[in-house]
């Protein structure tokens, strides 16, 4: 398929921030589905936090195999994220 994305740093950028805000949400509902677990409440509660978790686990699986198919360094993605929790 080959790196079309290698001449345009722009599109790269762009797409690469994208994959960076596609990560964050993907953390998001992993946080929040990961409360399942303490959830007293009833069954159809329980289930919700169950699909919230496995929505975030999917999405994080996919803007890796996209970040992938793109040519995108996965390290580029997480950068952001990382320099925010660090500095």
């Amino acid at each position: 398929m080959g790196n079309y994305m290698s001449g345009n740093s722009i599109t790269k950028n762009f797409t690469t921030a994208l994959l960076t805000e596609s990560v964050k949400l993907a953390w998001v509902l992993i946080r929040i589905g990961q409360h399942w677990d303490a959830s007293r409440g009833p069954l159809v509660v329980t289930r919700l936090y169950k699909r919230i978790l496995s929505a975030g686990e999917a999405l994080e699986g996919w803007t890796e195999g996209t970040a992938g198919r793109l040519g995108i360094d996965i390290l580029r993605v997480l950068e952001p994220i990382v320099e925010a929790h660090v500095g």
